[in-house]
């Protein structure tokens, strides 16, 4: 019943109270609310700490009475710093160079809350780095390595700067962690400066210890050397060095023959003499450079080819050899002191044996053996000659030569035969018939039996003589007609050359028009052999391949071809190449067209095709004289590059007769 009443009692109050607000207003309102406690105590806060970045500011707040529940805001100038809500505030670095306040509200239930806001502190200062140790330098100090700047812990963390120093200058550029050592570091030392930043911070540098001198470094790559030029006694060989890295290093040589250096053999250019014949010869290439460690390189070996010459003043040891340029022959200096010639069935010739140690041949045109004590053991009798050089041929023949290509010694030369000028032979212009044995003549040597050797020009008249070929004797005589490329056993001689004729035949050279060049006997000024003049001037080389019908002549398109001999200009209409017989694929379908130059010599018909020319200077039915401009070499038709092609037809068929056969593969 007392509840009932109660709660009966708490309704009526509550609506005397809102009938009191609505007679009275809001004013009656605001006299209750200001009727809150108030605090009895609320100071202004301090700060204590050292105004720096990096540490620490404490607000102290006071004692509030009553005791109050304490909220903090710190203040950057007059901005609330985001965050900072607490009573300690760390400085940082964006606090450099103002200054602090903290506001502190205090607040309590039924009490009215409370800011109090203390003093502003000094100026912050800029904060220092707590660690700061000195950078070591480690890495390889050597021109080409790297070295690094090793920082160590630095507190708080920074941002780190470098700068590299060579002997105490400052290195243009050097400003990372680490540096690739240089050619200008060769010998210098090495230091680092690592400058530490920090907003907020004072920036601080620090240096490291110098380095020992930077050493040589290596070169980045050095290529094997290689030597060209033939490798042959009385040849020159040349190192190539290649390509080495870094450029401009100076190099060394040493050659070496076996794995043994040469003595004095130094130079970029190396002449093998007897001493390294048949010996595996190799250069020794040594780069250097001021700043870089020497590199040494070896080249692969080449062996060293017996010559086929041996020249004045050379002297054949024992156990050295000349060899044939076919290397069908071989002249060797043996132990037991003979002097012999080699053919492919064993010996031809020989000086005999005895004590001789040597052959030199000698300046005055002698090749004499020797034994070790200086004597002579035998001599070709051809001092006073001119002969300079010794030249063991591709027929098997030794021969002496002067200077002027004339022969003067020949070891098959078997006796001696005058021919008396004043008469002809056979009624042949321009020869010479032995008739009597009392007039002045003109001496030449004879070979034996047998041997062989090249026709000057394209007819040759010969007197074969009978028998034995003995000074002033009387011998019935039979012409020989020698046509270019016949090898007679017993009538091949080259009179215009050296001099030398064979063992019955007496050589004279008559005055056919063919000698001058043919084209109606005009003759050319331009070199040839033979009567055939060099289609390409003034040198060339020739080269084939496996069924080829003729030979090319790598040269430039627009390189000048001349007539190797007279006739007359054919020039067939232009022709497609066909698969059929081009084997060169990017060329079929191309158009082709050759001049062709029919000649007659010797008795035959010769068919000289000029292939890939870019132009021709001469015309259909025109006649040429051998030497004569036809036109200029391209690369027209079935080619794979510039050259000129010429194939030969003697009396109608092919590859009986090739231009290397005339003129041999390079002039």
């Amino acid at each position: 019943m007392l509840g009932i009443l109660d709660s009966r009692r708490a309704r009526a109050l509550a609506a005397l109270t809102i009938a009191a607000l609505l007679m009275f207003g809001m004013g009656a309102a605001t006299e209750a609310a200001s009727a809150a406690s108030r605090f009895t105590s609320a100071p202004t806060p301090t700060v204590s700490g050292t105004a720096k970045v990096g540490l620490t500011l404490t607000a102290k707040p006071g004692t509030w009475k009553p005791k109050a529940t304490l909220k903090y805001q710190w203040y950057r100038g007059s901005v609330a710093i985001s965050g900072a809500t607490k009573s300690t505030y760390v400085l940082r670095g964006a606090d450099a160079g103002k200054t602090l306040k903290v506001k502190v509200t205090g607040s309590k239930t039924g009490y009215t809350s409370v800011a109090k806001v203390s003093k502003s502190t000094r100026t912050v200062a800029k904060g220092t780095f707590s660690q700061t140790p000195t950078p070591t330098v480690s890495g390889t100090l050597k021109v080409g390595g790297t070295v690094t700047a090793t920082t160590g812990t630095w507190k708080p963390a920074p941002t780190l700067k470098y700068q590299w120093y060579r002997d105490g200058v400052a290195i243009t550029g050097a400003k990372s962690s680490s540096y690739k050592l240089s050619a200008d570091d060769y010998g210098s030392a090495i230091k680092v400066r690592v400058a530490g930043t920090k907003t907020g911070y004072t920036t601080v540098a620090q240096t490291s210890k110098a380095t020992t001198s930077v050493g040589k470094g290596s070169f980045d790559s050095a290529a094997t050397p290689s030597i060209t030029g033939a490798a042959k006694v009385g040849e020159t060989l040349t190192a190539q060095a290649g390509n080495w890295a870094p450029a401009g290093a100076t190099f060394t040589y040493q050659w070496a023959a076996n794995g043994s250096p040469v003595a004095g053999a130094t130079s970029s250019t190396f002449t093998p003499g007897f001493a390294q014949q048949d010996a595996a010869v190799t250069v020794t290439v040594t780069g250097s450079l001021p700043y870089l460690t020497a590199l040494s390189r070896t080249s692969a070996p080449v062996t060293v080819a017996a010559p086929s010459i041996l020249r004045a003043n050379q002297t054949l040891t024992a156990n050295k050899s000349l060899r044939s340029p076919n290397g069908t022959y071989r002249l060797t200096m043996q132990t037991d002191g003979n002097l012999v010639a080699y053919g492919p069935s064993g010996a031809i010739w020989a000086t005999g044996g005895g004590d001789a140690t040597r052959a030199v041949m000698q300046s005055d045109g002698n090749l004499v053996t020797y034994n070790s004590g200086g004597s002579a053991r035998w001599e070709s009798g051809s001092w006073g000659t001119g002969g300079n050089r010794l030249l063991l041929q591709d027929d098997g023949n030794l021969v002496i030569y002067d200077s002027n290509g004339k022969a003067v010694w020949a070891r098959n030369v078997v006796g001696w035969i005058k021919v008396y000028p004043g008469s002809t032979a056979g009624n042949q212009s321009g020869t010479q018939s032995q008739s009597a044995a009392n007039l002045s003549s003109t001496l030449f040597r004879v070979y034996p039996v047998g041997t062989r050797l090249p026709v000057v020009c394209g007819v040759t008249n010969g007197q074969g003589v009978d028998g034995s070929a003995t000074p002033g004797t009387t011998k019935s005589s039979t012409w020989h007609r020698l046509l270019w490329g016949d090898w007679v056993a017993d009538a091949d001689f080259n009179t215009t050359v050296n001099g030398l004729v064979p063992k019955g035949t007496i050589g004279f050279v008559a005055s056919e028009p063919n000698c001058g060049g043919g084209g109606g006997g005009s003759s050319t000024t331009l070199p040839g052999m033979n009567g055939w003049v060099y289609p390409i001037q003034p040198h060339g080389k020739l080269t084939t391949y496996a069924g080829h019908n003729g030979d090319d002549f790598p040269v430039p398109i627009g390189t000048p071809v001349y007539a190797m001999y007279g006739g007359t200009v054919s020039i067939p209409a232009p022709y497609k190449v066909e698969s059929s017989w081009c084997p060169v694929p990017e060329a079929i379908g191309r158009t082709q067209q050759d001049l062709i130059v029919n000649s007659s010599r010797d008795g035959r018909s010769y068919r000289f095709d000029y292939a890939h020319l870019n132009s021709f200077t001469v015309s259909n039915g025109q006649t040429v004289k051998a030497g004569d401009l036809i036109g200029y070499s391209g690369n027209k038709g079935c080619v794979t590059g510039p050259h000129l092609h010429i194939d030969i037809k003697v009396d109608g068929v092919a590859k009986k007769v090739f231009p290397h056969d005339l003129i041999g593969w390079s002039y």
